[in-house]
């Protein structure tokens, strides 16, 4: 199992029988940690003091554990890259109008304020909400299944109460969305989407 892959200082790699893994140093990590992502390279996080050395043989030691983890990322990427395929064309001005007429009626409903309201596409975040509770959305989110938009709307209106992620925060979205958690893991399905 052990592989006698070679540390290359300069770029800090390691080829480990065909995988790269890439290393970074980070001033607020405490120890050394390996991060698999789907549609990402291996990245081992180590704090600034540890030695390229140390970080290599942890990941030799973690080998079996990084071929198994990355072969049910393929698993999902596939599974994600199919969906992508299946994802219709996106029309930024009839996004907007749903999202806004969605986002107006469960306000009401559930009784909450917000000051305004931006639609467009972005890569990363599926919603976001200010201090000034200027609430954003991605517009990927009009031609998901609405029960998955409605847990990204709630979750941003909550955010208008409260700002972090607490148990509060979490206790409020379940009494108004009791699937909050099935939503919530069904969203990280469609999260190729907002790169495509």
């Amino acid at each position: 199992m052990a592989n006698s892959g070679v540390l290359a200082p300069e770029n800090h790699t390691l080829d480990l029988g065909g995988i790269t893994i890439n290393f970074r140093r980070h001033s607020f990590a405490r120890r050394i940690t390996i991060k698999i992502q789907p549609f990402k390279a291996v990245t081992v996080t180590l704090p600034l003091r540890a030695s390229l050395g140390a970080a290599r043989e942890f990941v030799i030691h973690k080998e079996e554990w990084i071929r198994e983890s990355l072969e049910k990322m393929r698993e999902i990427e596939e599974r994600e890259t199919q969906l992508s395929k299946n994802l219709p064309k996106i029309d930024l001005a009839a996004a907007a109008q749903l999202l806004h007429s969605r986002i107006d009626f469960l306000a009401k409903q559930h009784g909450f304020v917000y000051n305004r309201i931006v639609i467009r596409r972005q890569k990363t975040l599926w919603g976001s909400c200010s201090a000034k509770k200027d609430i954003s959305l991605n517009a990927v989110l009009a031609v998901l299944p609405q029960d998955v938009m409605d847990y990204v709307i709630i979750h941003e209106l909550v955010h208008t109460l409260v700002r972090n992620h607490g148990k509060e925060f979490w206790h409020r979205v379940v009494s108004i969305l009791p699937q909050a958690p099935v939503l919530r893991r069904r969203l990280r399905s469609y999260r190729h989407f907002s790169a495509c």
